[in-house]
């Protein structure tokens, strides 16, 4: 179904009887993402939103960070909040926003290796921005197929880019300008999310989950988070990379049970 959201129709996927969990994708993904997980946890309503930009709901505007985040609000809003909150990737900078700003709202919130690199301390955000460089000069030039190419090596599921269907390699080098544009946010942090008392706002059950095999950087962005949110577990899947909502959805699903319950 379709249903504007504060401005933006978004395309979303609801199903399932029980607590509602609200599940945000990851940059140039789609709710598809998600089946897995929602295969793997019976007993709960499962909403998934593709996010401006991807899938079938409306385009991105040049702050896409607020856009998603005001349109996820407003879908909370239409899902008898207060709901259980997932987020991987892209989409779980969303959601930690969603839970700092709208704590009210959110029961409980699982943060899959969200790539939030401002809150990773200094020399580690700045080992990383130079392992990217290739990546920042092919989309400072436009060349998005390469920076494609490039994103995946780090952050898809292990399949190299030429096994990659040519439909779905292009659906991701058409999307790379989001990656592009929401760098302030994810970067800088343009959106002050680590202000002072910012973090603390978000005081429900939280949980911090990444995968053994991803990147270094996600153990250090984590570890910043950890610092401050007040109500944070972590958890690390054993053999799972930065995919792992796909390819670890039952160690994934036992981990969030845990968690949901105890909100």
């Amino acid at each position: 179904m379709i249903s504007e959201l504060n401005g933006t129709d978004i395309s979303f996927s609801d199903r399932g009887v029980g607590p509602t969990l609200l599940a945000l994708h990851g940059a140039l993904s789609s709710a598809v993402m998600w089946e897995p997980l929602f295969d793997a946890m019976p007993g709960v309503r499962f909403v998934a939103p593709d996010l401006p930009g991807h899938g079938k709901s409306a385009e991105a505007l040049p702050d896409m960070h607020t856009q998603s985040t005001n349109a996820m609000i407003a879908l909370v809003k239409a899902t008898n909040a207060p709901v259980d909150l997932v987020g991987h990737s892209l989409g779980g900078t969303i959601a930690l926003r969603i839970a700092i700003e709208a704590p009210e709202l959110v029961r409980s919130l699982t943060l899959i290796e969200p790539v939030f690199f401002a809150a990773a301390f200094g020399h580690y955000r700045k080992k990383y921005i130079e392992h990217s460089e290739p990546q920042i000069a092919a989309m400072e030039l436009g060349n998005w197929e390469e920076a494609a190419r490039l994103f995946m090596a780090d952050w898809g599921d292990g399949t190299s880019w030429d096994q990659i269907p040519a439909a779905h390699r292009r659906y991701i080098a058409d999307r790379m300008p989001i990656v592009s544009a929401t760098a302030p946010a994810l970067m800088d942090d343009a959106h002050r999310l680590l202000g002072t008392g910012r973090l603390e706002r978000a005081d429900m059950p939280i949980l911090l989950v990444e995968g053994t095999q991803t990147m270094p950087i996600i153990t250090h962005i984590l570890n910043g988070l950890a610092e401050r949110l007040p109500n944070a577990r972590r958890v690390m899947i054993p053999g799972a990379g930065h995919m792992l909502p796909a390819s670890h959805a039952d160690g994934l699903s036992y981990e969030m049970s845990r968690i949901m319950a105890v909100a």
